[in-house]
């Protein structure tokens, strides 16, 4: 209920700009902060699903309501505003394993998913496609990554080495390995996959890492387009610099290969 109220009052703050991403669960150091432990993997889902519930209700009925579900039983269930425009906000989640794609496809209006292998990525966006549409919707799929575009390759690897590897935050990068990768697996990479996979952190956070000229970082969204992906999301380091550029030279490259509309104000 509380999540509801918060959620719509930041929708009419944006007027229906604002947008969930539903995450069921994974960090153990998080529950620990409250004395929890999580549930087995599947059931993490299982429990969202019955939250999400409970939160289209609030949004759409007008009279309290019971509910007694497996995870969560309440009574007399009411509360306001509505969202912004009488439309919910944009749902989305993210993540690899069967049952997240399956709830994604079910629940979402997208699903964020990796695009390493993009073989293995298409199958995966095939797959949640035909469930979604079994239920007579459609989704989007999308993925993340990180993007230096400069005029040459050699300006853009020259930067990318300047704030990824030069001055990248060690102590961040340290607990995001420790977050992500047990010890054991740790202990059993080469130096020099170590050090790529630091490389990595310091750009950003999973996902595609594209570096290159304007000709590259569009030919790396048309691979990404080309396996079945409808959108990315990405980081630049310094917006306020490099989003004119990308604008200037990126996107007329997209929109000449057909992945981007012309936009006309």
């Amino acid at each position: 209920m509380l999540a509801a109220k918060q959620i719509v009052t930041a929708d009419h703050i944006g007027r229906g700009r604002f947008g969930l991403n539903i995450v069921c669960g994974w960090n153990q150091d998080e529950f620990d902060m409250f004395g929890l432990e999580q549930d087995a993997h599947d059931d993490r889902y299982a429990r969202g699903q019955e939250w999400l519930e409970v939160l289209l209700r609030l949004w759409s009925e007008e009279a309290p309501f019971d509910y007694a579900g497996r995870y969560y039983r309440l009574k007399g269930v009411v509360g306001r505003p509505r969202p912004w425009g009488g439309r919910r906000p944009i749902l989305m989640n993210a993540g690899n394993s069967v049952a997240r794609r399956a709830f994604g496809a079910r629940h979402c209006d997208l699903v964020f998913d990796q695009p390493h292998h993009l073989e293995l990525a298409r199958d995966r966006i095939l797959e949640v496609r035909r469930i979604a549409r079994a239920l007579g919707k459609e989704i989007q799929v999308f993925t993340s990554g990180a993007v230096v575009c400069r005029p040459t390759q050699q300006e853009a690897d020259e930067y990318f080495h300047y704030f990824a590897v030069e001055h990248r935050d060690d102590g961040a990068i340290d607990t995001m390995l420790n977050l992500y990768l047990n010890p054991a697996n740790q202990r059993t990479m080469t130096r020099a996959e170590a050090e790529q996979l630091r490389v990595r952190y310091g750009a950003g956070y999973g996902g595609l890492l594209v570096v290159g000229d304007p000709d590259r970082v569009a030919g790396e969204i048309t691979h990404l387009a080309e396996a079945g992906f409808d959108g990315f999301c990405f980081s630049v380091v310094a917006y306020n610099d490099e989003l004119p550029y990308f604008i200037q030279e990126v996107l007329p490259r997209l929109e000449r290969l057909g992945l981007r509309q012309k936009v006309v104000c």
